[in-house]
């Protein structure tokens, strides 16, 4: 679970969604701290160990409403793997286990990834958003495409 206030619009997080068959990676597009909810698009996209794939519906005849409030108690982080770093413009450099999109490094300690300037630990996919956004002073862009 994530506290909606914890949440930016534009980030990714997941969502359980009773239509597919694993949780749902969404994007947030409107916050209501008051309520602890958050208005959420689709994907149809889901992680499953760590690579990104088409999340396949369980139930054929069911109706998915792409945009609709999730409490907190339904969202979860999505947590960085390899491929999600490398989606988001992070390449791997031999030098001391480091990802780098030539504005921020991560250096990958103890299997925590660290942001080298400041220290600050990353786990998930929204913390990495947000502290992008915050040092950088733009969107971490985030490549959710499905190669075929």
């Amino acid at each position: 679970m994530i506290d909606v206030r914890e949440l930016r619009k534009d980030n990714y997080v997941l969502v359980n969604n009773v239509h597919y068959k694993f949780k749902e990676i969404r994007k947030v597009f409107r916050l209501q701290p008051e309520n602890e909810t958050a208005s959420i698009e689709g994907t149809n996209l889901c992680v499953i160990n760590g690579i990104l794939n088409k999340n396949h519906k369980s139930d054929k005849n069911g109706i998915i409403v792409n945009a609709t409030p999730y409490h907190q108690s339904n969202i979860y982080p999505i947590e960085l793997s390899n491929d999600l770093l490398y989606r988001c413009g992070f390449h791997y450099q031999n030098k001391a286990s480091v990802f780098s999109d030539g504005k921020m490094s991560l250096l990958l300690e103890d299997d925590k990834l660290v942001e080298r300037n400041t220290g600050i630990h990353i786990k998930y996919l929204h913390q990495l958003q947000n502290f992008y956004q915050d040092q950088i002073g733009e969107l971490l862009n985030v490549d959710l495409s499905i190669k075929e």
